[in-house]
């Protein structure tokens, strides 16, 4: 498997997902970027078992297929690179990946894609979508008001309402207390997610919402890019 991107591309894109990639995570995989291409689109997947988030990268290939890469290698590799086009190529039988730049080439080892944990579902029913800008706002306007007191978990995190063509935010440390509509199914978002989506700005592209059991998927099917 082979293809060619953007090195500042990939960075951009890789940096706007990794805030759910665990340190010491139960399962050790989902310390990894799970790639799958398809011909010219490599989409890229970071999980916590709690929360999922993808992205689409446009890239130069003909192939398909699919591999786990460590994200924290990944990252500190391409940070050294400067803005210039990549060839990853990545062995089938080993997993073994290799970074070609013009600065030189880079080895990374790989693990099977079949052991990264499946992306579940979303409940359509319980779904919505609605402009990146307007949910990060929203994120921004409420989340100071969450716990940070590990010792009450169910206060760290926000509290999601979607109802029809509307959803409320809100949070809570028990002394104060913050909801916003942004544009009635309920699920709550980590407090280190809801941060990481308030520092996102998707080129204009909608974010998607939606129940997965007791847990949030933010799906995002354009270009990303680090809000300044």
């Amino acid at each position: 498997m082979k293809f060619v991107v953007s090195s500042s591309a990939l960075l951009k894109q890789l940096s706007a997902i990794n805030g759910v990639v665990a340190t010491n995570p139960i399962v050790p995989i989902l310390e990894n970027f799970l790639f799958q291409l398809d011909r010219n689109t490599l989409t890229v997947t970071a999980s916590d078992l709690q929360t999922v988030m993808m992205t689409d990268i446009e890239v130069e290939s003909a192939d398909k297929g699919a591999i786990a890469i460590p994200a924290k290698l990944l990252l500190d590799t391409l940070r050294g690179l400067p803005e210039q086009p990549i060839t990853l190529k990545i062995d089938g039988e080993t997993f073994g990946t290799e970074i070609i730049s013009e600065n030189g080439r880079y080895k990374l080892s790989g693990e099977n894609p079949i052991d990264f944990p499946k992306v579940p579902s979303v409940n359509k029913s319980l779904s919505m979508e609605l402009p990146a800008d307007v949910l990060g706002r929203a994120i921004a306007n409420t989340i100071f008001a969450a716990s940070a007191d590990d010792l009450r978990p169910a206060m760290t995190g926000m509290y999601v309402q979607l109802s029809g063509d509307s959803a409320t935010l809100g949070a809570s440390a028990s002394r104060r207390r913050v909801h916003r509509d942004p544009a009635n199914s309920r699920l709550q978002s980590p407090q280190h997610v809801a941060a990481q989506r308030s520092g996102l700005r998707y080129g204009g592209a909608n974010l998607g919402l939606g129940m997965l059991g007791a847990c949030m998927d933010a799906l995002c099917r354009r270009s990303a890019s680090l809000a300044p």
